[in-house]
């Protein structure tokens, strides 16, 4: 009987490691996605043209990375939040006016 539990008690323990070295890993996959974001935004920051381009850039790293299929600028404009004119699609012909 106390085997049984030992081994109970064991197997519980492995799952516990399991899991934990699994949510390691998942956080170093996040950081280094993070990282990723972080050196394409600047960069784009770095060598673009114009704030428009570089807004562009970011938001596609962002979408891309995301998953996300349309993305958008926002800016703050003395405590309000108002659209900034930059928007991106990952489908073509995806941002149409609405009529």
């Amino acid at each position: 009987m106390v085997d049984l539990l030992q081994l109970r008690i064991g197997a519980l323990d492995l799952r516990a490691e399991v899991w934990q070295r699994e949510e390691a890993e998942r956080e170093i996959a996040l950081q280094r996605t993070l990282t990723e974001l972080l050196q394409a935004v600047s960069s784009a920051a770095n060598n673009s043209d114009t704030i428009e381009e570089a807004a562009y850039i970011a938001i596609r790293e962002v979408c891309g990375r995301l998953g996300w299929p349309v993305g958008h600028l926002f800016l703050r404009d003395r405590g309000r939040i108002v659209p900034g004119g930059v928007w991106y699609a990952a489908e073509r012909g995806a941002l149409r006016v609405l009529p």
